[in-house]
């Protein structure tokens, strides 16, 4: 063995000098896509808007950051997320009279949500998280109404 190969065995996990250590700083996957991908638009409007929010609960907010991640496709339509008054958030969808409203405060959370005629199809109110399954649902078909009236409805938020 010679003495260059003998070298690696003994220190076979050298450390990198300090100055190759760079800090990276990670973003929401909403702005990383993976190769092909395009980014969720919904989910980096929705972001964008609870980073510019203050004097909200970290709870609250998490707690929206998570079923926005989980419910909001690229093609879902954009919500208008605003404080509550009292540190909690409140998520809308509104076309015509079509509507969708996520609540969270202290206390509860609470999901309605309403048809294209206005007619109220869930008004769910619940002391734990809502069901993030049940909120895509509501969504993908809340969108899929918004496309068929007004096929060009991003048009409104460029």
């Amino acid at each position: 063995m010679t003495l260059l190969a003998e070298r690696a065995y003994a220190r076979p996990f050298q450390k990198a000098p300090r100055s190759h250590l760079t800090q990276t700083r990670v973003e929401p996957s909403a702005y990383r896509p993976s190769w092909g991908a395009r980014p969720n638009r919904a989910l980096a409007r929705a972001t964008a808007q609870l980073r510019a929010l203050s004097g909200i609960r970290p709870t609250a907010t998490l707690e929206m950051h998570r079923l926005l991640r989980t419910s909001l496709q690229d093609d879902t339509a954009y919500a208008t997320i605003s404080p509550d008054g009292d540190g909690g958030l409140i998520a809308q969808w509104r076309a015509g009279r079509s509507y969708i409203t996520i609540e969270l405060s202290a206390e509860d959370a609470s999901f309605t949500c309403a048809d294209i005629d206005g007619r109220l199809i869930a008004n769910i109110v619940t002391p734990g998280q809502l069901d993030a399954d049940q909120v895509r649902y509501a969504l993908a078909r809340f969108t899929h109404a918004l496309v068929k009236a007004n096929p060009n409805w991003r048009q409104n938020f460029a």
